[in-house]
C-alpha cells in the first residue's frame, strides 16, 4: 500500500497453496509491538496490538489497538483480502480516541470518532465523521512531502513464454471525512493567528489534503 509503511515483529503460522492470483491460506497472525507509519500524513501509531486469523484468501482481523502521541488511542478490526491483479484489498473499521492521526507541518487534526479504511483496485479511500480535540493549519506552507516520480518500464529480452502479472500504477489514498470543530482550529500564517470553530469535509489525497467547509 503506497504511502502507509507497517513494521514491528509480526508471528505469522499459516499453510498456503493455490496461486498468487487465487491463494488458499489458513492459519493465524498476531503482533504486539507493531507501528504504522505514513511520510505524507505523518502519521505515527506505535504499540500496535493485533490478531488475526486467515480464512482463504482473507485475513480476518478481530482486534487492533494502538496508540498515537498525546495519549491517543485507535480500537478496530475488518479485513485483508489477498489474490486478484490488484493483489491486495483492506476493509478496516476503528475508533479514534483523542488521536493525532495527521502531523505535518501544514496541518494537524487530533481526532475522536469512527473511522473507515477501505483499499481495492481504484486506491484507498480513509473516510469517517469525527471530532478534532486539536487541530492546526499553517496558511501559505509549502508541501513537505515530495512524492517520487511513477516510471514507465519495459521489460527487455524477456522469454515469449513468461508469466507476467500487468503492472499497475501507484493507487492513491483519498480522504472523505467530516470533522467538527467547537474552538479547535488554530490558524497561522500570512499575519494571521487565531482560534476558530469549524464544520469541515476533509478532502482531497492523504499527501494533499482540503479543507471545506465554514468557520467561525
Amino acid at each position: 500500500m503506497d504511502m502507509i509503511d507497517l513494521q514491528g515483529d509480526i508471528r505469522v503460522g499459516a499453510d498456503a497453496s493455490g496461486s498468487v492470483i487465487s491463494p488458499t491460506i489458513m492459519g493465524s497472525v498476531a503482533t504486539d509491538n507493531g507501528r504504522l507509519e505514513s511520510g505524507a500524513s505523518g502519521t505515527v501509531v506505535t504499540d500496535i496490538v493485533a490478531r488475526g486469523t486467515f480464512d482463504g484468501s482473507r485475513l480476518v482481523m478481530q482486534n487492533i489497538t494502538g496508540k498515537t502521541a498525546n495519549n491517543g488511542t485507535i480500537t478496530g478490526g475488518g479485513a485483508i483480502g489477498f489474490g486478484g491483479i490488484g493483489g491486495l484489498s483492506m476493509q478496516l473499521d476503528f475508533q479514534a480516541d483523542n488521536a493525532l492521526l495527521i502531523n505535518r507541518d501544514d496541518i494537524s487534526a487530533q481526532v475522536t470518532g469512527p473511522l473507515a479504511m477501505r483499499y481495492g483496485d481504484d486506491g484507498g479511500v480513509i473516510s469517517g465523521n469525527v471530532v478534532l480535540n486539536r487541530s492546526f493549519f499553517r496558511l501559505g506552507q509549502a508541501d513537505v512531502e515530495q512524492l517520487l516520480p511513477q516510471l514507465d518500464v519495459s521489460e527487455l529480452a524477456r522469454e515469449d513464454d513468461a508469466f507476467e502479472i500487468p503492472r499497475t500504477r501507484a493507487k492513491p489514498w483519498r480522504l472523505a471525512v467530516k470533522a467538527n470543530a467547537a474552538d479547535r482550529l488554530e490558524v497561522e500564517g500570512m499575519g494571521l493567528s487565531s482560534i476558530w470553530s469549524a464544520d469541515l469535509d476533509i478532502g482531497g489525497q492523504l499527501d494533499n489534503p482540503r479543507l471545506i467547509g465554514r468557520a467561525d
